[in-house]
């Protein structure tokens, strides 16, 4: 199966590690090259790029001072993360670093007029070699973006304001394209894996992206979503195959079954926080939000000493929580803040809610999903599994489970 990303991000990372984990064999396929993926993520850079003469490469960055520049001309540092070049103390153009920047190797250099305006920006990859160029109109607008060979020969020129493509071979035309979704639907069925394909959703603009490609005859087999607003925008299109993405971690941390547990909320309408933090005196009900708190939920944690507020809550004080907590309620209306529901799956607490409060509820055992208004269920449940250790383990190991059997079944296997 290929699997398509826009743009590299640690999503990445753990989209492969998750197919590796559950024995799927998964091609990671990378629209925008920046030079520095790693050697598994496919590229349209890489698809039709050339053998280097050195196989496998090193990997050793381009040095500052290593850079080619005309004879007189000075490169030197203007800070510890630019260098630029000049001419007779005229800048000619600002050098960027990659990472880490005390390195000095060079990640992009912006080529200027001496009116200031960049005309062209080179890019270079972790091996040192100049691999692209995006060249700029005066108003800042890209007109176009070349990637060369190894050899600095062009490799592929496009052209983002005409939307077409051309790819070369050996500096000669192969294939011109009238858009880019054509050549990204050419990408792909190079790589033999147009029929297994599957998108990953990153920014709105991908689903017109995505009804391009459909054009193109590209059909997706499923699209995973980072934002559950962008999942529903698709979803209101008519399109059935979108899901929302829920990592699963190498490891899960132990789950002691404290009496403590965490709500996080946007308001101040939490089902049922009376009555079970009335039913469950032994229990801590910690009520975290992003912004200030009602007058409500203040004068509720006055009449419940079982019951803490932590209004504008910070990340350290959060990340505190998370450890602390064992279990966590989904029983908050209006939406969701902090990822709460996949950091709760990956922190491995217990997940409980109600039918009409639940965000998630593919990641909800069950046994944890309990009927609206039935307050003393849920307060009953976690009870229970306070007085029997094996039955908490017994719970958690189930909704570890829920989520490998949903990215099996559901998505890699769909």
């Amino acid at each position: 199966m290929i699997l398509i990303f826009e743009k590299y991000t640690e999503n990445m990372i753990k989209v492969r590690q998750m197919a590796q984990f559950l024995g799927i064999d998964l091609v990671v396929f990378c629209l925008k090259d920046n030079g520095f993926l790693p050697d598994w993520a496919l590229t349209p850079y890489k698809l039709f790029s050339p053998a280097q003469p050195s196989c496998p490469p090193v990997e050793k960055g381009l040095f500052l001072n290593f850079l080619k520049v005309p004879e007189l001309w000075e490169i030197r540092l203007d800070s510890r993360s630019q260098g630029a070049i000049y001419d007779m103390g005229r800048k000619k153009a600002t050098i960027s670093f990659s990472e880490p920047q005390e390195n000095k190797n060079i990640a992009y250099i912006k080529w200027r007029m001496e009116s200031g305006w960049v005309y062209k920006i080179d890019f270079y990859n972790r091996y040192g070699v100049h691999y692209a160029s995006q060249f700029l109109d005066k108003e800042g607008s890209i007109e176009s973006q070349v990637f060369y060979s190894f050899n600095q020969k062009e490799l592929i020129v496009s052209q983002p304001q005409n939307d077409v493509v051309s790819l070369f071979d050996n500096g000669k035309l192969k294939a011109y394209f009238t858009s880019y979704s054509q050549f990204i639907a050419y990408c792909i069925e190079k790589t033999g894996l147009a029929k297994s394909c599957a998108i990953f959703v990153q920014e709105e603009k991908q689903l017109s992206f995505i009804s391009h490609m459909l054009q193109e005859q590209v059909t997706w087999k499923y699209a995973l979503f980072e934002k559950p607003d962008l999942l529903q925008k698709y979803q209101d299109s008519g399109m059935k195959n979108g899901y929302l993405f829920h990592t699963i971690p190498n490891s899960y941390p132990t789950n002691h079954a404290n009496t403590e547990a965490l709500i996080l909320t946007a308001s101040d309408q939490i089902e049922g926080i009376e009555a079970i933090s009335f039913a469950l005196p032994e229990m801590t009900f910690h009520i975290a939000a992003n912004t200030q708190v009602s007058e409500i939920l203040i004068r509720l944690s006055e009449q419940r000493k079982n019951i803490k507020i932590y209004p504008q809550i910070s990340q350290e004080a959060l990340n505190a929580l998370w450890d602390t907590c064992d279990f966590y309620l989904d029983i908050n209306h209006y939406r969701e803040i902090y990822n709460a529901i996949d950091t709760a799956h990956q922190k491995n607490l217990l997940i409980l809610g109600f039918e009409n409060t639940l965000h998630h509820k593919e990641l909800v055992i069950d046994e944890c999903v309990f009927a609206v208004s039935k307050y003393d269920d849920l307060s009953m449940a976690i009870r229970q599994n306070l007085n029997n250790p094996a039955l908490m383990q017994h719970l958690l190991k189930k909704q570890q489970n829920n989520i490998r059997n949903m990215w099996k079944n559901e998505i890699f296997y769909h």
